[in-house]
């Protein structure tokens, strides 16, 4: 069979599925379960097949879901919009627009070539420092793509300046240095990702708070210092035969000297970062909510005009923005249903069966999500499993933030491309740019990594006991 033929038949069979698979869903469940319930798990098997055959932008089988709501009466208004109208919503847009600021101000790129200009006579060092830079730009940029976006570039930049050749064991240091230092301790920090704001929506009040950026990193310090040794290790083994790169340094001097001194957008990005960090970290003292604190700079950004509204409207990716108020959304339909209770009462009492003991409950938290993760995309997989697996801290009196970490942390694991936009879109950066690179190497290091992720989790489970 020609492989055009065979990818037609496989989109045939993919359509045929979306169509009849809801229809056999709510005619199995109807009559067994009530009605409202059947259709809308109808709604959810259609996205999670939408979302499997990964032929539509992921928001699209989010809205999918929420239209048919809506359509067949299912839920209240407010249930629906909830996720449109949460904190974390709102959030994340004073956080985009924040994050927009200091990209195109280009103070993040100042400090790179800044650090790297200090260690020119080390050229061993730069991958390391490219590591370490973006580790530490992970929670001033809480979305991925944007990160992402800037180590694409500061390679494209690097290789430029130094005149490497189109080879790959050339780029696969920074490459894979650059990557892992962006998304590696994602969950680790509060701000690091857009969708460590949507475990507040499912956690009491009292937990938000203990939770704020400096509670969640007290809480994740063991699994951090595990992933950063776990890279160390990885790195070591990964790159034990690999030559080094043939700097130019004084490359990076002149680009840093034709900055020229601070512009007025990179002296407000310093101040939009030192505000918000400093709100979060002193929030248990004002407790002035962290969403006003963005909100209240975004609209300082807005009135002084430091971005016009054009570039904002441009760079912001919306799209991110409207899965994350539908991924909310889901998630608080799933609760309205009931579906939450139906599904982990079951497995609670199916694992207090087997032991009392708190791995049991984090292991099968892990293996769920791993295998949640075959088929579905990032923030589908967050929306279900939250509100589903959050219940099961009552009966083994665990944290409830520490079942969400686990399930974010596993979330961020991939093994193969498919099952990560954020690769996805940084390999498109880098064929753009014509950076080449060994696949295979990165993908075996990211692998590794995997399994220090499950060390990471496991680790911290009796640190949890202690802090929470």
């Amino acid at each position: 069979m020609k492989r055009q033929d065979k990818k037609s038949l496989i989109n045939s069979l993919g359509w045929c599925f979306i169509a009849l698979v809801p229809i056999f869903s709510y005619q199995s469940f109807n009559g067994v379960l009530d009605e409202k319930l059947s259709l809308f798990i109808a709604l959810m098997m259609t996205a999670s097949l939408m979302w499997s055959l990964n032929w539509f932008v992921e928001f699209v089988p989010a809205l999918f879901v929420l239209c048919g709501v809506a359509v067949f009466d299912l839920a209240p208004s407010k249930v629906i919009l909830s996720g449109y109208a949460s904190e974390a919503f709102m959030m994340i847009i004073g956080l985009m627009i924040i994050t927009t600021i200091i990209t195109n101000s280009g103070i993040i790129l100042r400090v790179i070539f800044y650090i790297l200009s200090m260690t020119r006579h080390n050229p061993q060092m730069y991958d390391k420092c490219c590591f370490i830079l973006f580790t530490v730009a992970t929670p001033l940029l809480p979305a991925n793509i944007t990160r992402m976006e800037l180590a694409a570039n500061l390679i494209k930049k690097l290789s430029m300046f130094w005149g490497l050749p189109k080879m790959r064991s050339q780029h696969n240091r920074l490459v894979i240095s650059s990557f892992q230092g962006s998304s590696i301790l994602g969950t680790c920090f509060i701000s690091a990702s857009l969708m460590n704001f949507m475990v507040n929506q499912f956690i009491t009040v009292q937990e938000e708070i203990r939770f704020g950026i400096e509670g969640w990193l007290k809480a994740s310090f063991i699994a951090l210092i595990v992933l950063i040794i776990g890279y160390i290790i990885v790195h070591k083994f990964i790159f034990r035969n690999q030559f080094l790169i043939d700097t130019h340094p004084e490359v990076i001097q002149e680009e840093l000297e034709a900055m020229g001194t601070l512009s007025l957008g990179e002296i407000f990005s310093l101040g939009s970062i030192a505000v918000l960090v400093m709100g979060m970290l002193t929030y248990p003292i004002h407790r002035i909510s962290p969403t006003f604190i963005a909100l209240t700079l975004t609209c300082i950004i807005m009135i002084l005009e430091v971005v016009d509204a054009k570039t904002i409207m441009r760079k912001i990716n919306w799209t991110i923005i409207f899965l994350i108020g539908s991924a909310v959304s889901i998630s608080k339909l799933i609760i309205y249903f009931e579906i939450d209770k139906f599904v982990s009462q079951p497995i609670a009492l199916f694992l207090l069966d087997i032991s009392h003991s708190k791995y049991i409950l984090y292991i099968f938290v892990i293996i769920t999500t791993f295998i949640v993760r075959l088929f579905l995309p990032i923030t589908a997989t967050v929306s279900m499993l939250l509100p589903i697996l959050l219940p099961l801290h009552i009966p083994f009196q665990v944290s409830a933030w520490s079942i969400a970490f686990v399930i974010l942390t596993i979330t961020d694991a991939w093994f193969f491309p498919y099952q990560s936009y954020i690769y996805t879109f940084y390999k498109m950066q880098l064929e753009q740019d014509e950076i080449i690179y060994d696949e295979k190497i990165f993908l075996k290091f990211q692998r590794c990594i995997n399994i220090f992720r499950v060390l990471a989790v496991l680790a911290s489970v009796f640190y949890w006991d202690y802090v929470t």
